[in-house]
């Protein structure tokens, strides 16, 4: 190596590798909302036998249902969700908003509006809190870890929530059904381990996206900066999919500038079948031509050849007439 140029050699002036981003936000799946209506109904399942501090089992139960609702219904990062102080709703115009920090961008003192219903969920517990005896170094948080820990960490873990409490609980329900139904006719039980906590974040954005928020209102609303970060949290449903469809279909026209879309969905439902990504009027076509058949020309096309021809004798009648024009100077 010592006969290669000292031009060669890597030079942290000039040879520096691009730094890669750290993602935004975890890619996950969202828990369907037929699922946590199935949690909800199970919430009395949750909690421990542990017992420390003064606190029993059912304060624990208490405080992890309390927990569960709240990244439920505020969509935030398992984490920012543990880390909220106590007076985290502040009630504007009579409206509550949730006062929390980004901790994954170190965007502090962030505000979310939430309802009335999830605020009282946090008001509640705060007071439940309010006569539980609490460390000192606990005091300022609304999950407050009563016991000794290693890390003097004052609050509740986001990570043994998720990997203990949380996925003992699921595993604790009786039946978790997913949609649909077999070949028998029965319910098809649900994957479990397709359950985690981070989906309930992006359960707040599917359920935000199936109402119509704008993507970019979704945006702030996730704490997002790029909406590309936000359009990964969510599907559009076939629902929406059909309402784009019906809405640009009355703006449809032929070759002639006919209308040709339906009005109506039913007469649309009721003169189509169903095809990949849609449905097609030319039932022949469908019915002759499916499967891996050559492709066929459809009933537009003798129309347009007339068109064509009749372009183009225009076209060369014009042509011919200009070649014959001489052209008048004027003096």
């Amino acid at each position: 190596m010592d006969e290669v140029p000292g031009a060669f050699a890597l030079s942290p002036a000039f040879h520096q590798i691009d730094a890669q981003e750290e993602a935004e936000d975890e890619l996950g799946r969202a828990i369907p909302e037929h699922v946590i209506a199935q949690l909800d109904e199970r919430l009395h399942l949750i909690g421990t036998s542990y017992e420390r501090g003064g606190w029993t089992s059912g304060d624990y139960a208490r405080m992890y249902a309390a927990y569960y609702r709240i990244v439920r219904d505020t969509g935030r990062r398992p984490e920012e969700a543990a880390r909220l102080k106590r007076g985290c709703v502040k009630w504007v115009d009579g409206k509550p908003t949730l006062i929390y920090d980004n901790l994954k961008r170190r965007r502090y003192g962030r505000r979310l509006p939430i309802t009335e219903a999830t605020a009282r969920d946090i008001e509640a517990w705060e007071k439940d809190l309010s006569v539980l005896p609490v460390r000192d170094l606990g005091k300022e948080w609304l999950f407050s870890a009563p016991g000794q820990n290693r890390t003097l960490r004052g609050h509740m873990s986001a990570h043994h929530f998720s990997s203990k409490v949380f996925r003992t609980w699921v595993n604790r329900i009786p039946a978790l059904l997913g949609e649909g139904l077999d070949d028998e006719g029965d319910p098809i039980p649900l994957d479990r381990s397709e359950i985690t906590l981070y989906g309930l974040r992006h359960a707040y954005a599917q359920r935000h996206a199936d109402a119509g928020v704008a993507v970019d209102h979704l945006r702030e609303l996730m704490d997002h900066r790029e909406i590309d970060t936000t359009m990964g949290y969510f599907k559009v449903s076939l629902e929406r999919k059909r309402k784009a469809v019906e809405s640009v279909a009355p703006l449809t026209t032929d070759r002639h500038g006919n209308s040709r879309g339906y009005s109506d969905a039913l007469a649309y439902e009721g003169q189509t079948v169903a095809v990949p990504y849609g449905g097609c009027s030319e039932l022949l076509r469908v019915g002759h031509r499916s499967g891996d058949g050559p492709w066929g020309a459809t009933d537009e096309t003798p129309g347009l050849l007339i068109e064509m021809s009749d372009v183009s004798t225009t076209l060369s009648v014009f042509s011919l007439a200009t070649d014959r024009v001489t052209p008048v100077r004027s003096r």
